[in-house]
């Protein structure tokens, strides 16, 4: 299943690494798929959702340049 996702950032964002941004009250939009498995029985039995996370990254203004460290 696809799907558009849109919403707005206003809880706790945990960013890879541990780091936690506040809302930001952006309005975000962006891709999302889910696949979904059902047993021989017909009931669910597992799922996974896939989505942007970069482009959710980007629209709530986080900071996600690479930092080296020698």
């Amino acid at each position: 299943m696809e799907w558009t996702f849109s919403g707005t950032h206003t809880g706790v964002l945990l960013l890879p690494g541990g780091t936690e941004i506040t809302g930001t009250g952006r309005r975000v939009v962006f891709p999302a798929a889910g696949a979904y498995t059902m047993g021989d029985d017909g009931v669910f039995a597992s799922g996974r959702v896939y989505y942007d996370q970069l482009a959710f990254y980007r629209q709530t203004g986080c900071d996600l340049r690479l930092r080296r460290t020698v």
